[in-house]
C-alpha cells in the first residue's frame, strides 16, 4: 500500500514554498497487517497530542517504544485534572512526567491537595475551580513551591476559605506573578494588597470578583496594573477608587460589571484616568437606568462595554483600521498576520471579563435584557466560543446553556435566544467542540446543546447536523460529567417523536443503559437522572421499547428503583421546611432535578453569615434527597412506559418477571415525593393488565400500598390521583385476561403455563401446589391460568388435581370430610371455589384493606381523568356482592351518582352508572341482610333510599343518549338505517377500550331479566358498547354471548312487551351486532 504525504510549507520571507511530495510505502506482510510500530516518532508523537489522557495511556501500553514516546516532554507541557481523581497517589504516580510542566488546570480540594506531589517546580500557571473547600494553608503550600508562577486564578465559585493571609503568601514567594484572579473572597485588606505591590514588580492584571470587601487605596499602590477587574464585587467606595486607581499609569482596562457604580463615578474614570482604554460596565443597574448617561457618546476616547452600547462596534474601535465588518472583530484579529503583543494582550483580557461576566449574569436571569441577548449577547457569546483560550471557550458554552434558560423551576427555554443561537451558526460549532478531544469543552458544549434541544426547532436542526450522533458517543465518554451531559442532550431529544429511532439507530439506548450500569456501582446522580429520563421517553415509543429491553433496559433500570431501599434514610434527613427553603432558593427543577448556581450561592451566604455547621448539614442533605428523589421518579416512569405496550410486545411481562421489579416499584409507591408515587402507582398501574403481575403486585405488598396511596392522595395532584385509582382499578380485575388467538378461522386456545401451550396436569398441579418459599397469593385460587372464556370448564378439568379432600379421597388416601378452609361443608371442588366463606374473602383484597374509601373520596374529585379511573374501580369492586355493600357503607352511593350525572367524562358517567346497576340488581341484598343482622358496629345504611337514588341517576343517563325521534322510527321501521342512527347517538368510543370477563357479560345478561326496567335498560345499553362492530374487543364480547346463549334472552327483551322502548331497541342492536360479527367470521 501506497500513500501520497504532504510535507508542511517552508516561508521564504512572505512567499510560500511548497516541498516536493514524496511517496512513502508502508509495506505489508503476507498476512496484509500494517506495523504501526514503524511510524515516525513525530507521527505518533503527534498522534498522542490529539488524544485525551486516558487514551494516552492505553496507546502507551501496547509497546515499549511508544510508552517511551508518551512521555515526551512535550505532550507534559500542560495538564488538566479537572475530568479526573488526583489524590496525593496519582501525583506521585505523575510526577516523573511533570517536571517540565508549565500549565495545570485542577478542580477542587483533594487535587489542590495533591499538586505539590507532581513537583512541577517550572509550573507558570495554575487555574482552579470547585475551590471552596481549599484553605490558606493549601495555597500557601502550593505557592512557596512553585516560585516560578506568573498566573493564578481560582473561581468562579467562592474561595470562602481564603483569606488575605493566603494572598500574602504567593506575594512573598511569587515574585514573578504577573495574573492574580480570585473569586469570592470575604475580605481583601490592604497589607495583602500592598504585599502584591512589594514583591510583584511584573503583576499586570488583577482580579478580585464577586468578593464582599476590598481595600481600594491598596490597589493605588499597584503600579504595575494595566487590568482590573472588581465585577461583583459589593461595598465598593467609588469615592475612594477613583482617587487612588487615577493615578495608576498603566491601568488600560478596568472591569466595574455586577456592581453597584453611579454614572458620576464612571464619568470620572473617563476624564481622569489618562491610559483607561477600555471600561466594562456590564449589569450595572444605576447606569442603565440614568437616562443622560445613556444617552451620553462623550467619553473622551474610551471604550464602554454595556447593555446600551454597540459592543461589537466598540471593540472594533480599537481596529479602525483592520476590521471590515464590526460584528466578526473577534474573528478578523484572531486571523491578523501581524499582531502587536500589547494588543493582543487587550483582546485576550477582554475575552475572559466578557466571558465570565456574561454567564455570570446569564446564571442570575435578570428580567428586561432580551432585546441584549437577541441583538448581541447571543452572537458574542458565539464569537467567545472561537476563542484559542480554553477557558474561555468553555464559560461561552456554559453561558449559552445558561442563557437560553428562563424559568428553570419549569424546564421553559426563550425561544427567540435558542433560535438567535441557531441562525448565527451556533449548532454546528458546538458539535464542534463536543467532538474535541478536550473533555471540559466536550462537557459544556455537550450542556449547551442540550439545553438548546428544549426548543422543537433547534432539536431538529441538532439531528440534522449530526448531533444525535455525536451525543451517543459521547454518551460512552469515561468521563462522568461529559457523559452526563451527552445522556441530558439524548433526554431532551428524545421528547419528540421524530428522533427517538435516530437516537436507537445511533445506539444510544445501548450506551444510555450502559450509562446505568457504569455509574449505579461508583455514584453519579446526574447521569443516572439522565439517562433513567431518556430511556423513559424513548420506551413509550413501541420499537424503542424493544430495543431497551433487548439491551438490557429493564434490568437496569430495576436496579436503579430497587435502590430506594438503601436510599430510605434519606427520607429522614430531608424536612418540608429545608425542600421548601430549596424550592425558593434554589430553584429546584421539578422534572429533571437540575439546580442552578442558587445552590452554591444559598450555601455560601449561609456559611457566611451562619450558623454555619447545622443548616449547611440540613440543605445539603435535602439537596442529597431531592436529588435522588428525582433519580427513583425517572426509573419508575421508564418502567411505566415499557409497560405501556402490552398489546404489542412483551415489555409488560419482561418487567413483571424482573427479579424485585415488583416489589421496588412498591417501594416507591411510600416514597415521600409525589412526582416517585406518581410514576410508580402509573407503573403498576400498566402491569396490572398482565395477570401474572396482579397476582405478584398483591403478593408484594402492592393492594396495601396503593390503598395507602388512595387514602392520603385526596389534596394531591390530579395526575397522583388518576394513577392511584388506576392501579387500584387494575388490581380489581378479579379474573385473568387472557388472548384467544384464531388461527386458520380455528378457535384455538393456549395454555399459558406449558412449554408448547398445550394444558398438562403437572403444569396446573404445579401452578397450585404451595411451597414454603413461595407467598401463596389468593387470587390464584380464583384466576386460574386458563384463557378466561373456558373458565367453568376448568374447574372440571382440573377436578382430579386440586387439592381438595375429595380428590385426595380419589387417590385413596385416608383424610377428614369437612372443608379445611371454612371447617364446615365438605369439601369437594365446587365448595372450594364457589361456596367456601374463608376462599371468598381472599379475593376482595382492596375492600379488606379499607381502599373503598380512599376510591370514593377520589370519585369526588374535580379532575376528569381521575373520575374515570376511580369509576373504574368502584364498577370492578362493585361486582362482589361484599364490596358493593361495603361501598353503601362508606358513601359511596352519592359519589357514583354525582359521577354519573354531573362528570364531564362520559367514561366515568358510564362506569359510574354500571357500577349502581352492579349494587342494585339484587345481589347485594343478601349481605346486606346478614350485615344488619350482625352485632358488628356497622354504620347504619338506608338502601331502599340509595336504591332510589340510584335507579333515578341510572334511568337519566340512558336517557342522555336517547333521542326519542330516532328511537320512534327505529321502533316503527325495521330498516338498518334507524337503528344505526341510535347506535351512533348512543355510542361512546372510548367503552370500546373495556374488556369485561364472561362473568361480567354473564351478570348484564341475567340483568336483562331484572324486574326494574332502568336495570333492563342499562344492561341493554351496556351490551351495545361493548358489542359495536370496530370495537377493540368487540370480538371476544361477541363470543361470550354466543357461549352463554344470550341471543335467545336478547330476542325476548327486545320483543318484551313491559319493556321500555330503550331497552328493547338497544336489545335490537345488540342482536344486530352478535350477527355482524357471525357474517365476518364466516367469510
Amino acid at each position: 500500500m501506497s500513500r501520497r504525504i504532504r510535507r508542511k510549507l517552508t516561508r521564504r520571507g512572505q512567499e510560500k514554498v511548497d516541498c516536493p511530495e514524496v511517496d512513502e510505502c508502508l509495506t505489508l506482510d503476507e498476512r496484509g497487517i500494517v506495523d504501526w510500530t514503524k511510524l515516525p516518532n513525530d507521527t505518533v508523537i503527534q498522534l498522542f497530542s490529539c488524544l485525551n489522557y486516558r487514551d494516552r495511556a492505553s496507546l502507551s501500553s501496547t509497546c515499549r517504544t511508544w510508552r517511551n514516546l508518551g512521555v515526551s516532554p512535550c505532550l507534559w507541557q500542560g495538564l488538566d485534572l479537572r475530568p479526573h481523581k488526583c489524590d496525593s497517589a496519582a501525583a506521585v504516580s505523575l510526577a516523573p512526567r511533570c517536571r517540565n510542566l508549565q500549565k495545570l488546570r485542577f478542580r477542587g480540594a483533594e487535587s489542590a491537595d495533591a499538586i505539590i506531589q507532581l513537583q512541577a517546580k517550572s509550573l507558570i500557571e495554575i487555574s482552579g475551580d470547585y475551590c471552596r473547600k481549599i484553605t490558606d494553608a493549601t495555597l500557601s503550600v502550593i505557592a512557596a513551591r512553585h516560585e516560578s508562577l506568573e498566573s493564578l486564578q481560582l473561581g468562579p465559585d467562592f474561595c470562602e476559605r481564603i483569606s488575605s493571609d493566603a494572598i500574602k503568601a504567593i506575594a512573598i514567594c511569587c515574585p514573578q506573578l504577573q495574573r492574580l484572579r480570585l473569586s469570592g473572597i470575604r475580605e481583601v485588606d490592604g497589607d495583602a494588597i500592598n504585599a502584591l505591590a512589594r514583591h510583584c514588580h511584573g503583576l499586570v492584571d488583577i482580579g478580585l470578583i464577586d468578593c464582599l470587601n476590598i481595600d481600594e487605596v491598596a490597589l493605588g499602590n499597584v503600579l504595575s496594573l494595566r487590568f482590573l477587574s472588581v465585577a461583583g464585587t459589593t461595598n465598593m467606595k467609588w469615592s475612594l477608587a477613583l482617587q487612588n486607581w487615577s493615578k495608576l499609569p498603566n491601568l488600560t482596562g478596568l472591569d466595574v460589571s455586577r456592581t453597584d457604580i453611579i454614572p458620576n463615578a464612571a464619568l470620572r474614570l473617563f476624564s481622569s484616568s489618562p491610559c483607561l482604554k477600555i471600561l466594562c460596565a456590564l449589569y450595572c443597574p444605576a447606569l442603565e437606568q440614568d437616562a443622560n448617561f445613556v444617552s451620553n457618546n462623550n467619553h473622551r476616547g474610551k471604550l464602554l462595554l454595556s447593555f446600551f452600547t454597540d459592543i461589537f462596534k466598540e471593540v472594533a474601535s480599537l481596529f479602525a483600521d483592520t476590521t471590515n465588518k464590526e460584528r466578526n472583530v473577534f474573528v478578523e484579529w484572531r486571523n491578523l498576520k501581524t499582531k502587536g503583543r500589547k494588543m493582543d494582550s487587550v483582546m485576550n483580557w477582554l475575552e475572559w471579563i466578557l466571558s465570565h461576566s456574561l454567564l455570570r449574569i446569564a446564571e442570575s436571569n435578570p428580567q428586561g435584557l432580551d432585546n441584549f441577548w437577541l441583538s448581541q449577547g447571543a452572537y458574542l457569546l458565539l464569537c467567545l466560543m472561537r476563542s484559542t483560550q480554553e477557558e474561555v471557550q468553555e464559560r461561552a458554552a456554559t453561558g449559552l446553556a445558561t442563557f437560553v434558560v428562563i424559568d428553570d423551576e419549569n424546564a421553559s427555554i426563550h425561544g427567540g435566544r435558542a433560535e438567535a443561537v441557531m441562525r448565527d451558526g451556533g449548532i454546528g460549532l458546538l458539535l464542534n467542540l463536543a467532538r474535541s478531544w478536550r473533555e471540559g469543552l466536550q462537557t459544556e458544549a455537550a450542556k449547551a446543546i442540550a439545553n438548546l434541544s428544549v426548543n422543537a426547532n433547534v432539536a431538529k436542526a441538532v439531528a440534522e447536523e449530526g448531533g444525535i450522533s455525536v451525543l451517543a458517543i459521547l454518551a460512552k465518554s469515561m468521563n462522568r460529567l461529559a457523559a452526563e451531559e451527552a445522556a441530558g442532550g439524548l433526554w431532551n431529544l428524545s421528547v419528540g417523536e421524530e428522533h427517538k429511532a435516530a437516537i436507537a439507530e445511533a445506539g444510544g439506548v445501548k450506551a444510555l443503559v450502559d450509562l446505568i450500569f457504569k455509574w449505579s456501582i461508583t455514584g453519579g446522580e446526574g447521569v443516572l437522572e439522565r439517562a433513567a429520563g431518556a430511556l423513559a421517553n424513548l420506551a413509550a415509543d413501541d420499537k424503542c421499547s424493544m430495543e431497551v429491553a433487548t439491551v438490557g433496559g429493564v434490568h437496569a433500570l430495576v436496579k436503579l428503583a430497587q435502590d430506594c431501599k438503601a436510599e430510605g434514610v434519606q427520607e429522614q434527613c430531608a424536612s418540608g421546611y429545608m425542600q421548601h427553603l430549596l424550592v425558593r432558593t434554589c430553584m429546584i427543577h421539578p422534572e429533571k432535578g437540575c439546580l442552578t448556581c442558587g445552590v452554591s450561592v444559598a450555601l455560601f451566604w449561609l456559611s457566611v453569615y451562619g450558623p454555619f455547621g447545622e443548616w449547611y448539614v440540613r440543605i445539603s442533605s435535602a439537596v442529597s434527597f431531592v436529588m435522588t428523589s428525582f433519580l427513583f421518579l425517572q426509573a419508575a416512569r421508564a418502567l411505566a412506559n415499557l409497560a405501556a405496550h402490552g398489546d404489542s410486545n412483551s415489555n409488560n411481562a419482561a418487567v413483571g418477571q424482573e427479579a424485585g421489579a415488583l416489589e421496588a416499584l412498591v417501594q416507591l409507591i411510600r416514597s415521600p415525593h409525589d412526582g416517585v408515587r406518581q410514576e410508580a402507582a402509573g407503573a403498576l398501574w400498566n402491569l396490572s393488565f398482565d395477570d401474572r403481575n396482579r397476582e405478584a403486585i398483591a403478593a408484594a405488598g402492592g393492594v396495601e400500598a396503593l390503598v395507602a396511596l388512595a387514602q392520603s392522595c385526596s389534596n394531591a395532584s390530579p395526575g397522583l390521583q388518576e394513577r392511584a385509582a388506576g392501579a387500584l382499578w387494575g388490581l380489581s380485575v378479579s379474573e385473568a385476561n387472557r388472548q384467544v388467538t384464531p388461527i386458520d378461522n380455528t378457535d384455538v386456545l393456549w395454555w399459558g403455563l406449558g412449554n408448547n401451550r398445550v394444558f398438562s396436569v403437572k403444569s396446573f398441579y404445579e401452578k397450585l401446589l404451595i411451597r414454603e418459599e413461595v407467598v401463596h397469593s389468593s387470587s390464584s385460587i380464583w384466576t386460574p391460568e386458563v384463557p378466561r372464556k373456558v373458565h367453568p370448564f376448568s374447574l372440571l378439568a382440573a377436578r382430579a388435581v386440586i387439592l381438595a379432600a375429595e380428590s385426595l379421597r380419589m387417590w385413596k388416601i385416608v383424610c377428614v370430610s369437612w372443608c379445611y378452609m371454612c371447617k364446615e361443608a365438605d369439601e369437594d371442588v365446587n365448595h372450594l371455589l364457589l361456596h367456601c366463606e374463608c376462599t371468598m374473602n381472599l379475593c376482595i383484597a382492596i375492600g379488606r384493606e379499607g381502599g373503598v374509601a380512599p376510591l370514593i373520596a377520589l370519585a369526588r374529585s374535580d379532575v376528569e381523568d381521575v373520575h374515570e379511573t376511580a369509576a373504574g374501580a368502584l364498577w370492578n369492586l362493585a361486582f362482589n356482592p361484599g364490596n358493593a355493600f361495603r361501598i353503601v357503607e362508606e358513601g359511596g352511593v352519592p359519589a357514583l351518582v354525582h359521577l354519573c350525572s354531573s362528570s364531564i367524562s362520559k367514561m366515568a358517567r358510564f362506569m359510574a352508572a354500571l357500577a349502581l346497576a352492579y349494587m342494585f340488581d339484587g345481589r347485594m341484598d343478601g349481605v346486606a341482610l346478614v350485615g344488619a343482622s350482625s352485632e358488628s358496629n356497622s354504620k347504619s345504611v338506608n338502601l331502599d333510599g340509595a336504591r332510589r337514588m340510584a335507579l333515578k341517576n341510572i334511568e337519566a343517563f340512558i336517557l342522555a343518549f336517547s333521542d326519542p325521534q330516532a328511537f320512534s322510527a327505529a321502533a316503527a321501521s325495521s330498516v338498518p338505517a334507524a337503528l344505526t342512527q341510535v347506535t351512533e347517538s348512543a355510542r361512546i368510543h372510548e367503552a370500546g377500550h373495556l374488556r369485561c370477563s364472561g362473568a361480567e357479560i354473564g351478570r348484564f345478561v341475567t340483568m336483562l331479566r331484572n324486574s326494574s326496567s332502568i336495570l333492563k335498560a342499562c344492561a341493554a345499553f351496556a351490551l351495545l358498547q361493548f358489542t359495536i362492530p370496530g370495537g377493540r374487543h368487540a370480538q371476544h364480547h361477541v363470543r361470550l354471548l354466543q357461549n352463554t346463549g344470550a341471543s335467545r334472552i336478547l330476542r325476548a327483551a327486545a320483543a318484551a312487551a313491559t319493556a321500555p322502548i330503550e331497552a328493547k331497541i338497544f336489545a335490537r342492536i345488540v342482536l344486530r351486532n352478535l350477527e355482524h360479527h357471525q357474517v365476518e367470521s364466516s367469510t
